[in-house]
């Protein structure tokens, strides 16, 4: 039993000395288990590279995990395989139907419970609850705490009201996926797929309290645990540094488990201190500023440099369109492949769309790592605006708002000539829209009344088959 930290600042080597250590031993131990634990995002890319790697390009006993697919190995291996983990739209029906049956009960949050996006919002906060394990007691506590603040007391006892009646609604053997390593960490002793293996941990910053628990019940168990963090080489897991400093929270990190080590009489190696920054050229302006961003040495670079370089633009659509030009340049002058390049950004919702745009103006193959929202799909917004078009009057806004959806069978030139002559007179009712129109307008020219009604027939006659068919439905009503 022992523990081992691998320190280094970004770019020193830290993944490819868990990965040949790994792959080395593993190979001199084939009968041996070896877990490298990594954030969900990365298992894949993990898994690639052990398999790249590895002599006989292959993971063998070499398994890459997450912790949550780390609880499904040991659930399969005991066959504690009973448990229904609850997604994020079951939690969201569960939740609702909570609420919903202590609305009466609720202060606060009775006002907010039809408001969209509200039962997501309570979701995210029961998440998090589960997350650093507080439970209902633990409310109760700051509910008692809170005396002196009837708005935040107020708002801890709904979520008091709304935790325990969630708990109630949940069925025998079904658990939200934030509970799974709670499940976890109780069946971790029983497990002989972690006793006597090698564990290597990357990619992690910091852990959530329940994550924490986990690692408590793992360290005693595994044979040595290799833990590879961002922080300064010469930075003690002993002694905390302040919060103000560059790798204040991978020091916190490395303090926790050192001190959960202590507790569980885990022996604490020497650290393997990686000191030299391999990513970037020794000497250059990014290793400069690597080396010195964010801290107080007051050092300047002065040397020539192509390395970095800004640029000032008027809008966000001239930023894409100035770096399409040089993703261009650089595949076209200096051999670059395109998968050779990535284009990040600090809010990708603020660029998406002329990134979009603009890489198919260039001819530039890329993927684009955005989420299209369901509401965006012109399906979806047919069925909205068809359902908002039954529940009332038909209103511009309302009647519009359909037709230009893209999926309503009607010319463009005509939806326009419609909506200019609609514009114009004001129309805004069913018994307007059901009239003949003849009326015409200043500066109107010459109108074609007898295409004109055509085209709202046409219209109507469609209209008028959604307020029958859905109009009486109440439930089916949406904005």
């Amino acid at each position: 039993m022992s523990l081992q930290f691998i320190k280094g600042v970004a770019g020193s080597g830290k993944t490819t000395y868990l990965l040949n250590e790994l792959i080395n031993q593993s190979i001199a131990s084939p009968n041996k288990q070896f877990i490298f634990l990594v954030p969900e995002q990365y298992t894949m890319e993990t898994q690639k590279q052990v398999a790249v790697r590895h002599p006989a390009h292959g993971s063998f006993n070499i398994d890459v995990v997450s912790f949550d697919r780390l609880a499904y190995r040991i659930f399969e291996e005991l066959l504690a395989t009973s448990y229904t983990i609850l997604d994020d739209m079951g939690k969201s029906v569960l939740l609702s139907k909570a609420a919903k049956a202590h609305e009466k009960e609720l202060e606060i949050f009775s006002k907010n419970l039809k408001r969209p996006g509200f039962i997501s919002e309570l979701k995210s906060m029961l998440s998090e609850l589960y997350q650093y394990g507080i439970g209902i007691e633990q409310l109760e506590k700051s509910l008692e705490q809170a005396g002196k603040k009837p708005l935040l007391a107020a708002k801890l006892k709904d979520m008091t009201t709304i935790y325990k009646a969630f708990t109630q609604v949940l069925e025998d053997g079904t658990i939200p996926a934030e509970e799974l390593l709670v499940h976890l960490t109780r069946l971790l002793p029983e497990s002989n797929y972690v006793k006597d293996s090698i564990i290597a941990m990357d990619g992690f910053t910091g852990f959530t309290p329940v994550q924490y628990q986990v690692l408590k019940g793992l360290l005693p168990l595994a044979s040595k645990v290799l833990v590879a963090l961002t922080v300064e080489p010469t930075m003690s897991e002993k002694v905390e540094v302040p919060d103000y400093e560059l790798f204040a929270l991978s020091n916190h990190t490395m303090v926790k488990l050192y001190q959960l080590a202590m507790e569980q009489q885990v022996k604490v190696l020497p650290s393997v201190e990686l000191k030299e920054t391999r990513r970037f050229k020794k000497g250059g302006a990014l290793d400069f500023l690597e080396k010195n961003i964010l801290r107080f040495y007051g050092r300047s670079f002065i040397k020539p440099q192509e390395e970095l370089s800004i640029h000032v633009c008027a809008s966000p659509l001239e930023e894409v369109r100035l770096v399409c030009r040089e993703i261009c340049r650089l595949v076209s002058e200096e051999g670059y492949r395109y998968r050779d390049i990535a284009v990040i950004t600090g809010s990708l919702t603020d660029y998406a769309s002329d990134l979009k745009k603009e890489f198919i103006r260039y001819q530039i193959p890329a993927f684009i790592d955005d989420k299209n929202s369901l509401m965006r799909n012109p399906l979806i917004e047919f069925i909205r605006s068809a359902l908002v078009v039954a529940s009332g009057d038909f209103t511009y806004e309302k009647v519009f708002r359909h037709l230009k959806c893209g999926l309503f069978e009607l010319d463009h030139e005509d939806r326009d000539f419609l909506e200019n002559y609609v514009l114009a007179l004001g129309i805004r009712s069913e018994k307007q829209w059901n009239s003949s129109w003849s009326r015409s307008y200043k500066k109107s020219g010459s109108i074609d009344f007898v295409h004109l009604n055509e085209i709202r027939e046409q219209v109507v006659e469609k209209l008028l088959v959604y307020k029958e068919k859905l109009g009486k439905n109440k439930a089916l009503r949406s904005e």
